[in-house]
């Protein structure tokens, strides 16, 4: 995220519950947080996302939502029902978010409109949006604010975007199909399989243009013996 005055502040880092900022050359500036239950430390997190004013969420995977002051200190925290994974917060304080919520009403969702309490207000379902315990991966989606108070969704495991307005109703859907993208429902279980692609974000920037973040292996990729051992890594 970039902050005012032209630095950024990333994570997750390579260091649990940690931020790191940076100034607008990337020379690292500082470390923030760390890994706990306390005040101004954080446990595993998914992403960070901009709030209102200047204020940044960082939203955990246990349900936790820590909002961060400019001068990037814990201000508030609230809690969400289920697992979260993606989320971002709307002007009046309330949160678009892609977590598992295991209730009769709520278990099929994938993206909930919570309160600024944590509570559920609203849910939309998105194509496909059918919860597995067995293939969680299906359930996971990138998300972005997008015109009217409306979300933009993003499948992890296949390149299909769907605009969603405030209410509920889908609006518009893009699917692309390149040759380095193949949608899939399965995890390779071979050892040592070739990574799958994936969609991991999504960024809707001051013009309107809608980016999107994915993973794919490198075309050359190859699993690599590791010298004296039957094993092999990537």
């Amino acid at each position: 995220i970039r902050l005012r005055g032209g630095n950024y502040l990333v994570g997750p880092t390579m260091r649990p519950g940690t931020l790191h900022q940076y100034n607008a050359s990337g020379e690292f500036i500082r470390a923030i947080g760390g890994l706990g239950e306390g005040p101004q430390e954080f446990s595993t997190f998914f992403s960070l996302t901009e709030g209102f004013g200047d204020s940044i969420a960082v939203v955990e995977v246990m349900g936790r939502v820590k909002i961060l002051s400019p001068d990037l200190r814990v201000a508030r925290t609230f809690r969400v029902p289920g697992e979260l994974r993606r989320g971002f917060l709307l002007a009046d304080h309330r949160l678009f978010a892609n977590n598992v919520v295991r209730t009769a009403n709520a278990i099929g969702a994938a993206v909930h409109k919570l309160s600024a309490l944590g509570e559920i207000e609203s849910s939309i379902s998105p194509t496909g949006s059918v919860y597995r315990r067995d293939r969680p991966w299906t359930h996971w989606r990138a998300i972005a604010a997008a015109a009217a108070k409306g979300v933009w969704v993003g499948h992890y495991n296949q390149y299909r975007l769907e605009h969603w307005d405030s209410l509920g109703n889908m609006r518009q859907v893009l699917v692309r199909d390149p040759d380095w993208f193949e949608p899939w429902a399965l995890l390779d279980t071979r050892p040592n399989p070739t990574p799958s692609p994936a969609l991991t974000s999504l960024w809707l920037d001051g013009r309107g243009y809608l980016w999107t973040f994915t993973e794919v292996p490198d075309p050359t990729w190859k699993p690599e013996k590791v010298k004296g051992e039957g094993a092999t890594l990537t």
